[in-house]
């Protein structure tokens, strides 16, 4: 069994909803401590931290007493950034997650970057428990995943064996070497990189509904999970993490395409109508549906997913969003649609779209406001 050390400075009916929601299974355990004074909670820190799997901790530990009356003076990445320095200086032995949770609504605001990389994940004890946020189950695995390839990583650091994947030339070879260059780092420093950079992106591992949609079946179709199992699982991800982020190696969903159908046409030059014609041909029906566009889309030659409504896109119905200029070279770009552009129902997932979008953005409002008008006479 798997076992994480909550750090916090309350242990009220949130936390303990919390903790519960955690160990409720019974595949997690929990070890609750109290920030204290420093020295002391360091110190204890790093002669039971061998013991467990990894850390939970709670961003702000200074606003009230423990138990014996001491007021900590310090906060959680303050006690994260100990824990990783003394990793790195060996004086901890094994590298475990850490992951931040906090009540701050406004915390992104509460962190610089070199706060934020010290975490493995940084959760909202506003969203969590909720169905629209993260569920505890949903927690509960995430935790149970990092725990487990953390432990993993320890054991080995070929990247045959991190990726579960023998052939390595079909992917981009600046990945490989910017993943084999972080191979000499702390685990949890390769980690970061993989999940943030590489299983949080649109990379040469895809999603479920961005592996749907290029292939213009609608995910909700009834015979799409049978299909996916047969046909397209054995390209499914089973590195570390794997337990939690679904993927699929898409450079060998497409070699897959290419053998049955050959190249011409590309599969990225097809309308949904004509990819999912071809399968049924190939198949038989299967009980896929096309994947129909939105209301504001004019092609349906999907190949991205709309980060603000999760919606399939062609990339030339999408505004491209802000600050990618320092992306991988291996990394899709990330837009929004061109609904989700007129009307923001989720522009705390993309918050602005890119400066050379503006002009084509706002014609866009124009054109649209213009054709409202007209319905409304």
């Amino acid at each position: 069994m798997y076992s994480y050390i909550y750090i916090d400075d309350t242990l009220e009916n949130i936390e303990e909803g919390t903790i519960n929601g955690i160990k409720h299974g019974g595949e997690l355990a929990v070890h609750f401590l109290e920030p204290g004074l420093w020295e002391q909670r360091i110190s204890e820190l790093t002669n039971i931290i061998n013991q467990h799997s990894g850390l939970i901790v709670d961003l702000k530990l200074n606003e009230r007493a423990n138990k014996e009356g001491v007021k900590a003076q310090y906060r959680g990445s303050t006690v994260a950034s100990e824990l990783r320095t003394l990793i790195k200086e060996k004086t901890i032995q094994a590298d475990i997650p850490i992951f931040l949770i906090s009540a701050d609504e406004k915390l992104e605001e509460s962190l610089d970057k070199t706060s934020y990389d010290l975490f493995d994940g940084v959760i909202s004890k506003n969203t969590l428990g909720d169905e629209h946020g993260l569920t505890y189950p949903e927690f509960k695995k995430l935790l149970i995943a990092f725990a487990e390839s953390y432990l993993k990583l320890s054991e080995g650091k070929a990247l045959t064996f991190i990726l579960k994947r023998d052939d390595l030339t079909a992917l981009d070879n600046r990945l490989i070497q910017e993943m084999e260059k972080l191979i000499p780092f702390p685990n949890h420093v390769f980690m970061r990189f993989l999940n943030r950079q590489i299983l949080r992106k649109s990379t040469v591992l895809v999603s479920e509904l961005t592996l749907a949609a290029r292939l213009g079946i609608d995910k909700s179709s009834e015979g799409w999970n049978s299909f996916r199992e047969e046909h397209l699982d054995p390209f499914k991800y089973k590195g570390l993490l794997s337990t939690y982020f679904n993927r699929w190696w898409w450079p060998d969903v497409e070699s897959w395409w290419v053998e049955i159908y050959g190249e011409d046409p590309a599969l990225r030059m097809l309308g949904a109508g004509a990819r999912v014609a071809l399968l049924k041909d190939k198949f038989g029906d299967l009980k896929l549906q096309v994947q129909q566009k939105s209301e504001k889309s004019k092609s349906d030659k999907f190949w991205t997913i709309c980060k603000g409504r999760h919606i399939p896109i062609d990339t030339i119905d999408g505004f491209l969003i802000a600050n990618q200029d320092n992306s991988y070279p291996w990394q899709d770009k990330e837009y929004i649609s061109n609904d989700e552009a007129l009307r923001p129902k989720n522009i705390e997932a993309w918050k602005d779209i890119a400066t050379i979008e503006k002009n084509r953005l706002q014609k866009l409002k124009d054109f649209h406001g213009k054709t409202e008008q007209r319905v409304r006479r």
